[in-house]
Protein backbone atom coordinates (compact mmCIF):
# COMPACT_ATOMS: atom_id res chain seq x y z
CA UNK A 1 0.00 0.00 0.00
CA UNK A 2 1.72 3.50 -0.83
CA UNK A 3 1.37 6.61 1.04
CA UNK A 4 -1.75 8.07 -0.69
CA UNK A 5 -3.78 4.57 0.29
CA UNK A 6 -2.12 4.77 3.47
CA UNK A 7 -4.48 4.27 6.98
CA UNK A 8 -3.93 7.08 10.08
CA UNK A 9 -2.05 5.80 12.61
CA UNK A 10 -5.24 5.72 14.94
CA UNK A 11 -7.61 4.36 12.24
CA UNK A 12 -5.34 0.55 12.25
CA UNK A 13 -5.61 0.83 16.51
CA UNK A 14 -9.27 1.39 16.11
CA UNK A 15 -9.52 -1.53 13.57
CA UNK A 16 -7.98 -3.22 15.93
CA UNK A 17 -10.53 -2.73 18.93
CA UNK A 18 -13.50 -3.30 16.88
CA UNK A 19 -12.37 -6.58 15.91
CA UNK A 20 -11.48 -7.19 19.67
CA UNK A 21 -15.54 -6.19 20.24
CA UNK A 22 -16.64 -8.72 17.66
CA UNK A 23 -14.67 -11.49 18.69
CA UNK A 24 -12.87 -11.58 15.52
CA UNK A 25 -9.01 -12.51 16.76
CA UNK A 26 -8.02 -13.28 12.93
CA UNK A 27 -9.54 -9.33 12.04
CA UNK A 28 -6.90 -8.23 15.38
CA UNK A 29 -3.68 -10.10 14.35
CA UNK A 30 -4.52 -8.35 10.80
CA UNK A 31 -3.60 -5.18 12.54
CA UNK A 32 -0.35 -6.32 14.20
CA UNK A 33 3.09 -7.08 13.01
CA UNK A 34 4.51 -10.66 13.33
CA UNK A 35 7.49 -9.07 15.09
CA UNK A 36 5.41 -7.31 17.32
CA UNK A 37 7.05 -6.07 20.89
CA UNK A 38 4.26 -6.13 23.38
CA UNK A 39 4.79 -5.26 26.64
CA UNK A 40 2.26 -6.02 29.37
CA UNK A 41 2.08 -5.67 33.47
CA UNK A 42 4.52 -8.40 35.35
CA UNK A 43 1.30 -9.89 37.58
CA UNK A 44 -0.10 -11.16 34.81
CA UNK A 45 1.26 -14.67 34.24
CA UNK A 46 1.95 -13.86 30.70
CA UNK A 47 3.10 -10.69 31.61
CA UNK A 48 6.61 -8.57 31.02
CA UNK A 49 8.15 -8.07 27.30
CA UNK A 50 7.37 -10.37 24.55
CA UNK A 51 8.39 -10.51 21.11
CA UNK A 52 6.71 -11.92 18.15
CA UNK A 53 2.90 -12.04 17.24
CA UNK A 54 1.84 -15.87 18.09
CA UNK A 55 4.15 -15.82 21.49
CA UNK A 56 2.89 -12.31 22.79
CA UNK A 57 -1.01 -12.01 21.30
CA UNK A 58 -2.18 -14.66 19.51
CA UNK A 59 -1.27 -17.63 22.04
CA UNK A 60 -2.57 -15.26 25.01
CA UNK A 61 -5.56 -14.06 23.57
CA UNK A 62 -6.87 -17.62 22.20
CA UNK A 63 -7.04 -18.82 25.51
CA UNK A 64 -8.68 -15.60 27.27
CA UNK A 65 -10.67 -15.76 24.62
CA UNK A 66 -11.71 -18.91 25.21
CA UNK A 67 -12.29 -18.54 28.71
CA UNK A 68 -13.65 -15.03 28.67
CA UNK A 69 -15.86 -12.48 26.92
CA UNK A 70 -14.34 -9.12 26.74
CA UNK A 71 -17.45 -6.58 26.67
CA UNK A 72 -15.31 -3.65 25.49
CA UNK A 73 -17.68 -0.80 26.68
CA UNK A 74 -15.98 2.52 25.92
CA UNK A 75 -12.56 3.20 23.48
CA UNK A 76 -10.92 6.01 22.47
CA UNK A 77 -8.06 6.46 20.15
CA UNK A 78 -5.53 9.93 20.39
CA UNK A 79 -2.84 10.26 18.27
CA UNK A 80 0.30 11.80 18.94
CA UNK A 81 3.46 12.73 16.90
CA UNK A 82 4.94 9.60 17.26
CA UNK A 83 2.43 7.05 18.99
CA UNK A 84 -0.81 6.16 18.85
CA UNK A 85 -2.57 6.15 22.69
CA UNK A 86 -5.52 3.92 23.17
CA UNK A 87 -7.69 3.46 25.91
CA UNK A 88 -10.64 1.03 26.88
CA UNK A 89 -12.92 0.08 29.53
CA UNK A 90 -15.25 -2.93 29.78
CA UNK A 91 -16.38 -6.22 31.53
CA UNK A 92 -14.19 -9.40 31.75
CA UNK A 93 -16.94 -12.24 32.07
CA UNK A 94 -15.69 -15.60 32.94
CA UNK A 95 -18.15 -18.34 30.38
CA UNK A 96 -18.34 -20.89 32.96
CA UNK A 97 -19.16 -19.05 35.99
CA UNK A 98 -20.32 -15.54 34.84
CA UNK A 99 -18.22 -13.83 37.34
CA UNK A 100 -17.27 -10.76 36.02
CA UNK A 101 -14.63 -8.25 36.23
CA UNK A 102 -14.56 -4.53 35.48
CA UNK A 103 -11.68 -3.24 33.78
CA UNK A 104 -10.26 -0.20 32.63
CA UNK A 105 -6.71 0.40 30.14
CA UNK A 106 -4.20 2.55 28.44
CA UNK A 107 -2.13 1.04 25.81
CA UNK A 108 0.49 3.03 23.78
CA UNK A 109 0.84 1.71 20.28
CA UNK A 110 3.62 2.25 17.93
CA UNK A 111 2.18 1.96 14.27
CA UNK A 112 4.35 2.06 11.06
CA UNK A 113 3.19 1.33 7.29
CA UNK A 114 -0.20 0.45 8.70
CA UNK A 115 0.51 -1.97 10.97
CA UNK A 116 0.98 -2.02 15.10
CA UNK A 117 4.83 -3.12 15.41
CA UNK A 118 4.98 -2.37 19.26
CA UNK A 119 1.87 -2.28 21.99
CA UNK A 120 2.75 -1.10 25.98
CA UNK A 121 -0.38 -1.81 27.87
CA UNK A 122 -1.46 -0.76 31.32
CA UNK A 123 -4.43 -2.18 33.71
CA UNK A 124 -5.67 0.19 36.37
CA UNK A 125 -5.69 -2.92 38.78
CA UNK A 126 -3.14 -5.11 37.16
CA UNK A 127 -2.75 -6.90 40.50
CA UNK A 128 -6.94 -7.75 41.06
CA UNK A 129 -6.49 -8.55 36.97
CA UNK A 130 -4.08 -11.07 37.48
CA UNK A 131 -5.76 -12.29 40.71
CA UNK A 132 -9.26 -12.86 38.56
CA UNK A 133 -6.95 -14.86 35.82
CA UNK A 134 -5.33 -17.11 38.36
CA UNK A 135 -8.55 -17.54 40.40
CA UNK A 136 -10.43 -18.56 37.51
CA UNK A 137 -7.73 -20.56 35.94
CA UNK A 138 -7.21 -18.67 33.13
CA UNK A 139 -3.83 -19.42 31.89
Amino acid sequence: MDKAQSRARGDVVRAGYQAIRNGDLPGLLSCISPDVIMDRPSAFPWGGERRGRDESVNSVLSNILSSVSIDVAESQVFEGDTDVVGTWSGTLTVRDTGETMDVKVVEIFSVEDDIIKKIDVYYKNPDLVADFYRKNNIL
